[in-house]
């Protein structure tokens, strides 16, 4: 057999989706906060036991170990980073080279103002060396940030994207100073090696938060990939990234993971939208524990957000954009001057929420919804866990029914439709910024929670259709499996391309080929050859008049002819919303390598008989907008392709459980997944 492993860890449960010749498996278990190593294996034990083996035994068997992780988030949000210490130009310690006015978020969150140190050296605005730096200065400069508790040192001088001599001077006299074998040698981050932008202070923001997110990075995953290659993997440990592909720990940088996981959810659902449905239009809905994750698929492609901002610091790694909020179904909800409100804080993993019955006192969005009897206290996770609906009951009476004056039922309902409201705005603000109408998409609802919010939200919005799989639990890690071996690279090259101009047309195709030579090195690293490697090429363009920058796709990779750049024209007028253009001013390009890797498909089956009757387990008093109403209860597992079930409804799997209200209806399509459609009439 070979195996396909992706693992996603997240606040409250790390997720599997194991796949072996067409067939899957999907494993949850409980985070461990402590040590993320150990919950990435309790996963895998678990995915082996599914098919009979130990975890050495499938590890000896499988072709691609993908993980995606919270683990720099976790550090950001945590704030347990190491202490950083910071080398400017002089004259730049307590701004950090920022433009606006304000108070920079760098400070006070991830740096430390005592511990930044200006050094006597000068670059000029054409990268000419205007004032050599002063090797006894760096020194000293480097022996006080020590002093002063530097775990890591960074380094970001002015107008280094232009010429990083001096950068690189500083590296070399630490590290001859704190050499590597040595146990105090220290790390130490350029930022010209991190980002080509033109602007200063992201490029210093970059550089601090890939620091900061950097040691525990490797103190995970390193450990993780170790402990796959000592039970037999046969490949390196891939990494998921959040520009869109993996790879090895090696070739990781810290702050291509972040939010890798909610990532892996959004182009799992372009998959499956572009694969299997032929949908163009998705918005992705993933309710974990901790965070809902949303994300837009458009004219079926998916934005990259340029300068994205992690923790509030902008940075110039681009990261396909999904926006977290937080509130999930682990979110704390109080009542405070007669308000209600749910989240941002969660109860997590551990202790959970009250229905744990781990400690937790304040109620949470997943006790509501135990007290409304959607959720099976005997039947959570299959019946892994067992809850407690009087400890949930309780908490909800004391904490929110109680301070609101009213009976515990309506307060816990008023919990389930804040989720629904607060997430639902949210997503109708990304669609119109991007000019889009909420009734042209498909809703993909996925995460453990997802299936309890998604009609309320797609009701709010005037969505028709809802798409749930029966991985949905554990779509994120589904998502990882469709991700490809991919590495990417980055050059300033603030180049005006237009027809006759021959020698620029030389100057960017070097620039490209000496980037291919670079990723083409990086892909042997990972097993694959030069014929199993595909080259895209996307440019960051400027337009002159709206002084924006523009991200289009290359219609070549080369430029050899008039043609190429009359291509290139008309696909930045198409880009930037011009009827035509002579010229393409490019600042930067990225060429991505992408090697392909296995993807788990789905299989269609027959549509059989409308007869849902096998599939009934119950009927119980459910409570509704319309109060306590006699609602039918039916087992996931059992509903077969063509069945097709009436509102109000609850449908129950091991992992998830999807609530169906009256007015919609509930069908199982030729692929397995379940549609949650509008009910005609």
């Amino acid at each position: 057999m070979n195996f396909n492993i992706d693992i996603d860890t997240g606040g409250t449960f790390t997720d599997g989706f194991f796949t072996s010749n067409g067939r899957y498996e999907r494993v949850k278990v409980d985070t461990t906060p402590h040590d993320l190593t150990v919950c990435f294996f309790n996963c895998i034990e678990e995915g082996a036991k599914r098919f009979g083996l130990t975890t050495e035994e499938m590890l000896q068997q499988t072709k691609v170990v993908r993980f995606s992780t919270t683990i720099g988030t976790n550090s950001l949000i945590q704030r347990t980073g190491p202490k950083l210490g910071f080398l400017a130009t002089k004259g730049h310690e307590r701004t950090l080279y920022q433009i606006q006015k304000g108070a920079n978020p760098v400070f006070d969150s991830i740096l430390t103002r005592e511990i930044v140190i200006g050094l006597d050296e000068k670059i000029d605005h054409l990268g000419h060396e205007e004032k050599a730096l002063d090797p006894a200065e760096v020194k000293v400069a480097v022996k006080s940030l020590l002093e002063l508790g530097a775990r890591m040192i960074v380094v970001s001088l002015a107008n280094a994207h232009l010429n990083p001599i001096h950068e690189q001077q500083i590296k070399k006299a630490i590290e001859e100073d704190y050499p590597k074998h040595y146990l105090g040698a220290v790390p130490v981050f350029l930022a010209s090696q991190l980002s080509h932008s033109p602007s200063d202070e992201f490029r210093t923001n970059t550089a601090l938060v890939n620091a900061y997110l950097h040691r525990d990075m490797v103190k995970y995953l390193y450990k993780a990939d170790d402990g796959v290659r000592a039970k037999g993997a046969k490949r390196p440990l891939l990494i998921s990234h959040a520009t869109g592909g993996a790879a090895r720990v090696a070739k990781t940088k810290a702050i291509d993971t972040y939010n890798s996981g909610p990532v892996g959810g959004l182009l799992g659902s372009l998959y499956l939208g572009r694969e299997f449905y032929n949908l163009q239009n998705i918005i992705t809905f993933d309710v974990g524990g901790t965070s809902t994750d949303i994300g837009i698929i458009h004219q079926g492609r998916y934005a990259y957000n340029l300068q994205p901002q992690i923790e509030g610091i902008t940075v110039t790694t681009p990261l396909i954009e999904v926006k977290s909020i937080g509130i999930a179904g682990g979110s704390i909800t109080r009542v405070a001057n007669g308000k209600l409100s749910v989240g941002p804080d969660s109860a997590g993993a551990m202790p959970g929420p009250v229905c744990y019955d781990l400690g937790q006192m304040e109620p949470t969005a997943t006790d509501a919804c135990l007290v409304l009897g959607y959720i099976d206290p005997d039947y959570f996770l299959g019946g892994k866990r067992i809850l407690n609906s009087s400890s949930a009951t309780a908490a909800v009476e004391e904490f929110l029914a109680d301070p609101l004056g009213i009976h515990v039922a309506e307060a816990a309902l008023r919990v389930k439709e804040q989720v629904e409201s607060v997430t639902a705005d949210t997503i109708e603000r990304m669609l119109l910024a991007k000019g889009c109408r909420a009734e042209d998409f498909a809703l993909f609802s996925f995460g453990g929670a997802g299936g309890l919010f998604c009609s309320g939200v797609a009701d709010r919005l005037g969505i028709k259709d809802v798409y749930t799989f029966p991985f949905s639990s554990v779509f994120s890690a589904f998502g990882s499996s469709t991700l490809d071996v991919m590495h990417s690279y980055d050059w300033l090259l603030e180049l005006s391309l237009a027809e006759p101009d021959q020698d620029k047309w030389t100057l960017f195709n070097e620039t490209v080929e000496q980037l291919k030579q670079r990723l083409l090195r990086d892909m042997r690293g990972e097993g694959f050859g030069a014929s199993e490697i595909e080259f895209s090429l996307e440019l960051e363009t400027y337009d002159d008049d709206t002084k924006e920058t523009v991200v289009l796709p290359s219609p070549v990779l080369t430029i050899n002819s008039q043609e190429d750049i009359l291509n290139l024209c008309r696909t930045y007028a198409v880009a930037a919303g011009k009827p035509a253009a002579k010229v393409c001013t490019v600042r930067v390009i990225h060429l991505k390598a992408t090697a392909k890797t296995p993807h788990f498909r789905l299989e269609e089956s027959p549509l059989a008989s409308d007869d849902s009757n096998t599939a009934l387990k119950r009927t119980k008093g459910i409570y509704w907008s319309e109060g306590l109403v006699e609602t039918r209860i039916y087992e996931r597992n059992l509903l077969k392709p063509g069945i097709v079930l009436k509102g109000p409804a609850v449908i129950e799997a091991e992992d998830s459980t999807y609530v169906i209200p009256a007015g919609r209806i509930y069908m199982i399509d030729h692929f397995g997944n379940g549609l949650i459609t509008k009910e005609e009439g």
